[in-house]
């Protein structure tokens, strides 16, 4: 359903052992070729340009589709907004959240109750309104109760006013419990559900009952959708679900239907003509589900990008930026032309720094020609709109790719510090104290980064944790432990070239 391509930050990879491959082991540890070995992770990222579940603030203002996500709120943010009424509903429902990333039970548990006060009163107090009953619902599922959840939802679904939010209500439930089994974890809100969905660190679809949960869902919008029409962040929450609807042979449901889908993105581009990215999607997906039919001709992109001409001349900088980031896109991926593309992109970032698709997809065209020094360039200029740990191991990677392995572990550093219980931000830190290392503490510094990384989840972190393992081991002296983890890495994957790197290095 969607057109994306990946593109990546590849670390310095271990030498291969070109030259040496036939000759016979030594027994002799050569630690400077082993410290070599040692791999940074591989920073990959997707760039992609599609309709996702980011695009909508709020109240379904999609004037910054596109940019990077704000930071969650902290804490104390959020209790400066309570004002002492029902209508800190959401504020302390919000707030619950909050305390839940921190850990912090006892407050996360007040926080629910407050939450679920408030919306008992509203309730009670406009027992004829959707919308009333549906924050009662989503009160009464964060609380634990999901009986009191799907009652108060079944309510909303006749209530005489907005009854059209209690039907979207009873989707966005089906979803939750969907993600509930996939995670095999209960989530409290559908906000968390999608942030662990968005992270990777799952597949869909992996159950039967999941895949019925996501198609029964949709039947849900599509209620919502006939007695809401008009509204466009509930058509687009349709559409998402369509389209991720990844279904499992045996569920018995069908494909999403690309006529539907169509259906919606024109519709989208009805209710919000000024808008780039719907104007863009469109054109994409009218090729990607007919190319050999008008979309065979380039019309429908040809069309977008007359029309994406027209807004990028807008006295708006925003709506001019985000139409020449999807005219960059067009041009990249079906125009085939990363030269003009590139100029494009690089135009539109400079009215709207925080973009984020367009900034990723530049990234992606120097790396692939491999013009380092202006990856690390574009990279500092992205935070500049603000720090993460993910825009710091981007640059560290690159800095490394230049040579500049100071400055890459001094990044390195920063990210670590950002996200100091994340695999990439430990390992990476770990690999380059270990190719410095000339005693023990630089040892010991690597063995408790190693250590407190998260055991990774794909075959490449897992190679890469092994690799550095081997290579500690190897420099700390026990050869023999080292030689066994190497094999064991070369037992997974026999085209391992890093392992056999180490086993070389190691004399074995």
């Amino acid at each position: 359903m969607r057109s994306q391509f990946i593109a990546g930050l590849i670390a310095v990879a271990a030498l291969c052992a070109a030259g040496s491959a036939s000759a016979e082991p030594s027994g002799v540890v050569d630690r400077e070729r082993l410290k070599k070995a040692a791999r940074t992770p591989e920073i990959h990222w997707r760039a992609s340009y599609a309709l996702t579940f980011g695009d909508f603030g709020d109240f379904g203002d999609f004037g910054d589709s596109g940019d990077e996500p704000d930071a969650a709120p902290d804490v104390a943010t959020l209790r400066a907004q309570l004002k002492g009424d029902d209508s800190d509903a959401d504020r302390w429902s919000a707030l619950a959240s909050a305390y839940r990333a921190l850990g912090d039970e006892v407050h996360e548990k007040e926080s629910i109750e407050k939450a679920l006060a408030c919306c008992k009163r509203r309730a009670d107090a406009h027992a004829d309104d959707g919308d009333a009953l549906v924050s009662l619902g989503g009160a009464l599922f964060m609380a634990g109760d999901d009986k009191g959840a799907d009652e108060a939802i079944q309510r909303a679904t006749a209530a005489p006013h907005n009854a059209w939010k209690g039907w979207a209500a009873a989707g966005d439930m089906l979803v939750l419990r969907a993600f509930n089994m996939l995670a095999e974890k209960r989530f409290h809100a559908l906000s968390d559900a999608l942030a662990w969905m968005q992270s990777g660190s799952n597949s869909l679809v992996t159950s039967v009952e999941a895949a019925r949960c996501f198609a029964n869902a949709c039947d849900r919008y599509d209620k919502a959708v006939s007695l809401a029409p008009t509204d466009i962040e509930l058509r687009f929450w349709r559409f998402t679900f369509r389209s991720l609807r990844i279904l499992h042979p045996e569920a018995g449901v069908a494909a999403p239907n690309q006529v539907e889908l169509l259906e919606d993105v024109r519709k989208f581009a009805e209710l919000r003509p000024n808008e780039p990215r719907f104007i863009a999607c469109g054109a994409m997906l009218e090729i990607t589900f007919d190319p050999q039919g008008a979309g065979a001709s380039g019309r429908p992109i040809d069309a977008a990008l007359k029309r994406l001409d027209e807004l990028a001349k807008s006295d708006d900088r925003a709506v001019s930026a985000r139409a020449l980031e999807a005219t960059g896109v067009l041009q990249f991926m079906f125009q085939h032309d990363a030269v003009r593309a590139e100029a494009t992109l690089r135009k539109a970032l400079a009215k709207r720094p925080q973009l984020r698709d367009g900034r990723l997809l530049l990234l992606g065209i120097l790396k692939k020609s491999e013009r380092w020094e202006e990856v690390a360039k574009v990279c500092r200029d992205w935070l500049g709109t603000g720090e993460t740990a993910f825009k710091r191991t981007l640059l560290a990677s690159a800095e490394e790719h230049c040579g500049d392995v100071t400055a890459a572990e001094k990044d390195s550093r920063a990210a670590l510090a950002l996200d100091p219980k994340g695999f990439d931000t430990n390992v990476g830190v770990a690999a380059l104290v270990v190719r410095r290392a000339t005693g023990d503490a630089e040892l010991k510094e690597a063995r408790a980064l190693l250590d407190a990384a998260p055991t990774p989840s794909d075959p490449d972190g897992v190679a890469i944790q092994s690799h550095l393992n081997a290579v500690w081991l190897g420099l700390s002296g026990d050869i023999d432990a080292a030689e066994k983890a190497a094999r064991e890495a070369l037992a997974r994957d026999e085209d391992d070239e890093s392992a056999r790197e180490i086993l070389a290095a190691l004399g074995r």
